[in-house]
């Protein structure tokens, strides 16, 4: 789960262009090497944390923590549109998504 918040105000309904370019570059690299967009969100308020607001939260999955810095690590564009970020590593142990779905159908 990544959330963050960009230097601009409308953070939250338009992702600035230094972000559009750093995304590009950054699917350049992880795609290949197995990293997928499961979900990108504008953040409406914050409900846990240290208070801090943030425009969108992210869900993406890496095959590897490797895989996640190399993208992470890319500060030409990033750096430049984003004022703040957070990262939280999550693996499952149990799988249950499909099973979970199937028992309400």
């Amino acid at each position: 789960m990544h959330v963050i918040r960009f230097h601009e105000e409308n953070g939250a309904t338009v992702t600035p262009d230094h972000v559009e370019a750093y995304q590009e570059v950054a699917g350049s690299v992880a795609v290949p090497d197995g990293a997928r967009i499961d979900g990108w969100f504008s953040a409406e308020g914050t409900i846990v944390g240290d208070g801090r607001s943030w425009h969108q939260v992210r869900f993406d999955a890496f095959p590897s923590r490797q895989a996640f810095m190399t993208v992470a690590m890319d500060p030409d564009h990033r750096d430049t549109a984003i004022a703040d970020t957070y990262a939280l590593g999550v693996r499952p142990f149990l799988d249950r998504l499909a099973e979970s779905i199937a028992a309400i159908e």
